[in-house]
């Protein structure tokens, strides 16, 4: 059965029960900066350089390429200038340097997609995994 929470994921490798897994750096940076988890690879473009340093999969061989992302979202239906409104606040409040920082110290780089150009963005991720979401619906 596929795990749902990272928490089980994470105390399942600490245990040895799992050998590897891909989770979200904040997640595990604890216990990488402990040393109870080595990181052998991130899935983005770019490797992890601060808090800790991660070589990409990709520059050790393996073909994979999945970074998270987080973002806020709000019903389909929400007007455009409410829209509009949060999304302005959030990138000014995305802009102050010490929420930058405690981001940063999370492992998480800070980036903003544009407002009208976050559905194409959400839509090319789908795209991109649509097959391997098909045939993890297969063998199930």
């Amino acid at each position: 059965m596929p795990y749902t929470v990272s928490s089980n994921i994470i105390s399942d490798m600490l245990s040895g029960a799992i050998q590897a897994s891909f989770d979200p750096l904040a997640f595990v940076l604890s216990f990488l900066q402990n040393g109870s988890l080595r990181a052998l690879a991130v899935g983005a473009d770019e490797p992890v350089t601060d808090p800790v340093k991660i070589p990409t999969a990709i520059g050790q061989g393996v073909d994979y390429r999945f970074a998270t992302w987080y973002g806020i979202l709000a019903p389909v239906k929400t007007p455009k200038p409410v829209l509009r409104t949060l999304s302005d606040a959030i990138a000014a409040a995305s802009r102050d340097g010490e929420l930058q920082q405690k981001i940063k110290a999370q492992g998480i780089k800070p980036d903003i997609v544009a407002l009208d150009a976050f559905d194409s963005y959400i839509d090319g991720d789908l795209t991109r995994l649509a097959p391997l979401a098909k045939g993890i619906a297969e063998k199930q």
